[in-house]
């Protein structure tokens, strides 16, 4: 599957730029309640300089990832998604230090995820079909956790607050595709229910 293949080259190669980023910089990002934006904060001339660099390389992994948010807003939100233990408190806000291992960190997770559908050129035809056959989309994993938490999708609605039963809906049945916060959402309602993190991904995955 050549685009799977492309992907997960692209990640790890982003998860190599994001690593390499000068570490004395002490590269960390901030923000001042969880509704206000992250802000990517360079301690230094070299340090404003790293700034610039993994903000670049973040809206790089943001556009690919298509989250329907601006482009480093949507990093953001992939990175409380995927790795929520790096946000330490603050007296007033959040912050994450050494954000671009941090994000070096989440390039390696959706590396994973793409190695895993994955095929060697060796792979007969059959082999093929059998493996696009096993790709999970975002609404057969929603489906999925629904029957899981025993939910109906009334339940799920009023859970969920903020989304209309007519989107849930929709995005049941894959009609329309849920945004990033819708996403989060889902999760939080999920794990809730099924007493376990949940996280549901927004690339394809093969089917449990």
């Amino acid at each position: 599957m050549a685009d799977a293949e492309s992907l997960s080259d692209f990640w790890r190669d982003l998860a190599w730029e994001l690593g390499k980023l000068n570490r004395s910089a002490f590269l960390r990002a901030e923000r001042t309640s969880e509704s206000s934006p992250w802000r990517v904060i360079g301690t230094d001339t070299i340090g404003r300089s790293v700034q610039l660099q993994f903000e670049t390389l973040a809206r790089r992994g943001a556009a690919k990832l298509n989250t329907g948010e601006p482009l480093l807003a949507g990093w953001f939100i992939e990175l409380e998604r995927r790795i929520p233990e790096a946000i330490e408190p603050l007296r007033a806000g959040q912050v994450i230090h050494r954000v671009n291992e941090v994000s070096a960190d989440l390039c390696k997770i959706l590396e994973n995820e793409f190695l895993d559908i994955e095929y060697t050129p060796e792979e007969s035809e059959s082999t093929i079909a059998q493996t696009v056959e096993t790709i999970e989309t975002i609404a057969e994993q929603l489906r999925r956790l629904r029957a899981e938490s025993r939910l109906t999708v009334e339940a799920l609605t009023e859970a969920l607050t903020g989304i209309d039963q007519r989107s849930v809906e929709r995005h049941l049945s894959g009609d329309t595709i849920p945004r990033i916060g819708n996403i989060g959402a889902y999760e939080r309602v999920f794990s809730k229910q099924l007493k376990r993190q949940v996280v549901i991904s927004i690339m394809p995955v093969k089917r449990r």
